[in-house]
Parts: structure tokens; sequence; C-alpha cells
């Protein structure tokens, strides 16, 4: 009887398929990963775009019913609800023939949580909302 050489066993553990449920984890994890890293991502800032929106909308009511006195009032009001989302947001607020205009400009980075999709860092989110002034 002849001794197996290094290319029987070679072919031998070639052909066994213990394991290779275990390499395939390994394999798929990462991209799994990084799918579900960039549908957070993606999550919250449409999440987080939404909520800037309602405070928008609510500062323009505020200010077309009277609670503002002052378009600086509501910039700041914008202002001061936003910072928990952006630090580096810009708001702006004008009154022009009877129409309230507020938007709210700041990079999509700010609004993610990982960090990691390149694609997001030259990216700006942008609300703008308009309402009547009714006072």
């Amino acid at each position: 009887m002849r001794q197996p050489g290094i290319g029987d066993v070679i072919r031998a553990f070639a052909r066994k398929e213990r394991g290779s449920a275990t390499i395939e984890t390994v394999l798929w994890t990462p991209i799994f990963l990084l799918l579900f890293g960039l549908l957070t991502d993606t999550s919250l800032i449409f999440g987080r775009q939404a909520e800037i929106l309602r405070v928008v909308q609510d500062a323009n009511r505020s200010l077309a019913v009277g609670h503002f006195q002052t378009v600086a009032q509501a910039q700041a009001y914008i202002s001061t609800k936003v910072a928990t989302f952006s630090a580096h947001s810009t708001v702006l607020v004008s009154i022009d023939k009877g129409i309230i205009s507020s938007s709210v400009s700041m990079p999509a980075t700010d609004l993610t949580v990982t960090g990691i999709f390149q694609g997001f860092s030259g990216l700006t989110i942008s609300v703008v909302a308009s309402q009547m002034l009714e006072v």
C-alpha cells in the first residue's frame, strides 16, 4: 500500500465540505455590515431631514400668526433646534411680499452615524419651506 503524497492530501482537503459555511460567513459578513451601515446612514439622513422640515414649518407658522415678532426670533428658534443635528448649519429666514421663506442647509455627514461612506462627504442637505404671512 502506498503512502498518500502531498497531492493526495490537498485533493482530499479540497473535497471536504466541513467548515465551508464558516468560510462563507467570514467572506459575506463585511459586505452585509457595509450594506447595513449604508442603510442606517441613509435612513438617518431622511429621518432627520423630516425632523428639520417640521422645525422650519413650526417656525414659519409661529412667525405667520405673530408668536414670533421678528425674523430674527424665528431664525434663532430654527438655529437652536437644528444645532442638535449639525453644528455647521446655515439658517436663513426672510419675508418677501407676505411670504415667509425659511431654508436650512447642512453637510450630510453631520446627519450620519458611521461616516464610512465618502459619497456623503460632498452632499449638502437643504430644507426649504414657505408660508403666507397671516398677521
